[in-house]
């Protein structure tokens, strides 16, 4: 069977977020990316899974948290043929994450089936590959800007999508840390943008980007 088999009984789950750390059910930043694009988890290429996994580490070990608007403001969801997804830094910026941008050989070949009723809410899990994010544009492209995320997850489809997942916590405001250690939380969703920038520069020069 291929990974993109569709099938009441059984879910697909690509080897590299395993092979990188992540374990299931993923945690909430990357619960809530997949449950408002409606991508299957074998759609989104190894690259997808390197930033997750990093953005996740920096939210848990940095004390900060961060949402769609955050991700928007740093990469494009971008189609690479066959319906697979990743993340595509904005032209003309550097790529704010370095060292997840290599090449796997042979990734698509590396999935395994598990069966809905033995996983948390496997039966919320898409049935179909998704010929474009839930939560982007339809439009005849291949970019899509991840701030269309916050428009749907308003939206009435965004909504029920998020309600058919009850282990999908929406992400908490950006919050970032004041005088003292003490969270300070911003009144506008873009205010924390330079400090996570910062904290992406000092993530990266001082943790390797594990292996697949």
């Amino acid at each position: 069977m291929k990974s993109d088999s569709v099938s009441d009984t059984w879910v697909a789950f690509p080897a590299t977020p395993f092979l990188i750390e992540f374990s299931y059910p993923f945690p909430a930043f990357t619960q809530f990316f997949f449950a408002l694009t409606g991508i299957c988890y074998v759609q989104a290429m190894p690259m997808m899974w390197r930033v997750l996994h990093t953005l996740e580490n920096i939210i848990e070990q940095e004390g900060i948290e961060m949402g769609m608007s955050e991700l928007a403001e740093l990469y494009n969801l971008v189609s690479h043929g066959s319906h697979r997804f990743l993340f595509k830094h904005k032209p003309g910026d550097p790529h704010p994450i370095l060292k997840t941008t290599k090449n796997d050989t042979h990734w698509k070949n590396r999935f395994f089936f598990v069966k809905r009723d033995s996983i948390p809410n496997g039966n919320y899990l898409p049935k179909n590959c998704a010929t474009h994010g839930t939560g982007m544009s339809s439009k005849s492209t291949s970019h899509s800007s991840v701030s269309d995320l916050d428009a749907f997850a308003s939206s009435r489809s965004g909504k029920k999508r998020l309600a058919a997942s009850p282990s999908v916590p929406a992400p908490k405001p950006v919050t970032s840390k004041g005088k003292g250690g003490k969270k300070r939380k911003t009144t506008d969703t873009h205010e924390g943008l330079p400090l996570l920038q910062h904290q992406f520069e000092e993530y990266v020069s001082d943790v390797r980007i594990p292996d697949p």
